[in-house]
């Protein structure tokens, strides 16, 4: 009986191996383009490109009433972080931001001497407060 199970568990780990998935290609006048891009907005959430765009459209607006062609150039970089902003969000692109819990990262190793003191200082206030 052990050997059919074994046999149908190396089975089952043999259908569900994991294959990577493969680099797409694509065409060279896009890559030019799109490999820049991707570095300039490796960390950066549309919500955040959103954002400069909207701080830029002010401050352009404000500025063109003094300095008209400062003012224009500020309004078409903030038009251009608006539209960044719009592509990345519509791609459903995700940007690599480590992910957090509590502000700490949610795959760092955890250090069980501090995981022990915490439990310790937690029980003793428990006791005080319980014995007082």
């Amino acid at each position: 009986m052990p050997e059919k199970y074994e046999r149908e568990i190396e089975e089952i780990l043999r259908r569900a191996s994991f294959q990577p998935p493969r680099a797409r290609r694509q065409s060279n006048g896009l890559s030019r383009f799109l490999s820049p891009w991707k570095q300039l907005t490796t960390g950066m959430s549309p919500s955040r490109f959103f954002a400069y765009g909207v701080v830029l459209a002010l401050v352009g607006y404000f500025v063109g009433a003094y300095l008209p062609t400062f003012g224009a150039s500020l309004s078409l970089l903030a038009v251009v972080f608006l539209v960044g902003g719009l592509v990345l969000a519509i791609r459903g692109r995700q940007y690599h931001r480590p992910p957090m819990w509590r502000g700490r990262r949610v795959d760092e190793p955890i250090n069980y001497q501090d995981l022990w003191q915490n439990l310790k200082r937690r029980w003793d206030t428990w006791r005080r407060r319980r014995d007082a």
